[in-house]
This record gives C-alpha cells, structure tokens and sequence, in this order.
C-alpha cells in the first residue's frame, strides 16, 4: 500500500492526488465522468442552451453550448439529440447526418439538484433520397393500380405530386389510380421536402381487348410448314397456345407462337390455333390453310 502522507509540502500534494485516483477506481465503469464547473455560490441550480448553427444543410456540425448557474459541486451533463445520440460534455460538437426535425435535450446534476434546460428543436435538410414502386406495372383495362413511395432525407417532411400520365395527378404518399383506356402511359412522381426535391417514374402498360392480330404459315421446304402467331398482347409475356395443325406428322416448339410443323405428306391443311393470356382467363382463336408439295 503507497504511502499517503509525507512531511514536505510536496508529498503532501502527492498524498492528495493518490487519494483522488483512490476515489476515482472505485467508480464503476458505466457511471458518466463528471466535468467539474464553477463551485457555484449556492442557490438553485438552472441551465440554459444553444446551438450553432441551428439551421442548415445535412450533414451538419453543430456545437452546443450550455450555460449553468447555482448548486454545489461537480456537475453531470446529459445531453439527447433524438436521432443524433447523447453526450455527457459541457459544449460537444455532433454531427447530423440527415435531415430532419431533432429536439435536442440537456439535464444537469450537481449534488442533490437537477436542471433541465428548455429544449431546442432544430430542423436540418438534406437530399431526398426516393424510390416509387407500381403494382401492377401492366394490367387490363379498366385497371386499379397502386402507387407507393419511399421517400427518406429532406427535413423528415414530404409533399408528393403523382401524374399519372393520363391527365390526372394526386397529392396522397400512396395513391390508388384506374386506368380506363388502354395504353403505355409515363407516371411520374415529384417529391419536395424543404429545399430538396425528387423524382421517380415508371412507365404503366394497360391493355385492351385480347385478340389474334395474324396468323401466318409458310413453307419451308419438302412438308415442313412455319406457323406464326401474333397476339395483341401476352400480359407479363406469358401467353398459351394450343395448335391444331389439321393433318398427321411432326413438329418442335408447338406450345409456342412459331411452331415448325411438318406433315406426313403433301396436301392442304388449315390449322387452327387457341390462345390464351392472363393465366388462361382471356382467349382468342385463328386459323390459316397451308398447301404443302
């Protein structure tokens, strides 16, 4: 054990700091490092706040300072910056990495007395970071479509415009919008939080009625014959077919909208064709005659 009282004046300087490192050990490690201010003369304890800057452009320095008057002994800072985080300095410095609307909080402790500053309330911006989504992003006609937005950064405060490219628009974070005619129509999506602003589009496809625009045949040598299909539309590229080549042989590729067929022999054949889309809900059919050698 150190000696802790010495006859010169020196030793006794360093009996007190050994006394202090003493006291300091036996805090325990989570107990916040008190930062000693002015002794104070007594009376109530009272702490005020303020931020510099307290407007501006994420991300931001900002320093605090705190102003604290009355009570006795050391003082104990907390400080709460919402998003931010905490601190236990007197004036600490922290960065806010987006924007938004932080209320900022100190309360200080000194023997038995707390204090609780006013709180600030500081509102930052930033970019907007967005993303829209559709869905879905193709239907029939009439269709429900529902639009949603993820829009983050800004000052935490968001105002949407959605032109739904067929002449209407809407106000609402995540609108629903029918699409009465068919066509390919830009939906466009603006959003505006203080001085920043976004966009984000999609195109929206709607179809009409579900029909058989062609279909072809042409042969390619000996008996073999090349269909081809044209549907007005396949939804989500997905469409059904069924042929019916009205005569025996062979072909490759026949569930698909070009079959090449060939026929036991030379002849006229019309084959026919049933077609589907929209997981077999819609239908349409057609036929062609083909004369093989």
């Amino acid at each position: 054990m150190p000696r802790l009282f010495r006859t010169t004046r020196s030793g006794l300087v360093l009996a007190a700091a050994s006394l202090i490192g003493l006291a300091a050990s036996c805090k325990g490690n989570n107990s916040p490092a008190p930062v000693f201010g002015p002794s104070g003369s007594g009376g109530t304890l009272t702490a005020s706040i303020s931020a510099n800057p307290s407007s501006g452009r994420a991300p931001l320095d900002v320093t605090f300072t705190s102003d604290v008057k009355g009570g006795t002994g050391a003082y104990f800072y907390q400080w709460a910056f919402g998003a931010a985080g905490t601190s236990t300095a007197p004036n600490p410095r922290v960065q806010f990495r987006s924007g938004g609307t932080y209320d900022v909080t100190l309360q200080v402790t000194a023997g038995d007395q707390t204090a609780a500053a006013s709180p600030l309330s500081l509102h930052f911006d930033s970019d907007v970071i967005l993303s829209c989504s559709i869905d879905p992003p193709e239907a029939i006609a009439p269709a429900d479509i529902a639009f949603r937005a993820d829009a983050q950064g800004g000052n935490a405060s968001f105002a949407y415009r959605w032109d739904f490219g067929d002449g209407t628009s809407s106000t609402a974070a995540s609108p629903n919008h029918t699409y009465a005619t068919p066509g390919s129509y830009q939906q466009v999506l603006t959003v505006t939080s203080g001085g920043a602003s976004a966009i984000c589009s999609h195109v929206v496809t709607i179809y009409g009625t579900f029909r058989m625009n062609s279909c072809k045949a042409n042969p390619v040598g000996g008996t073999t014959v090349q269909f081809h299909a044209t549907p007005s539309f396949c939804l989500f590229n997905q469409c059904g077919y069924d042929w019916n080549f009205g005569g025996g042989g062979s072909g490759s590729g026949v569930p698909t909208a070009r079959p090449l067929f060939t026929y036991s022999g030379p002849g006229t054949y019309t084959a026919s064709l049933n077609a589907s889309t929209n997981g077999g809900r819609l239908g349409a059919a057609c036929s062609v005659t083909v004369t093989v050698p």
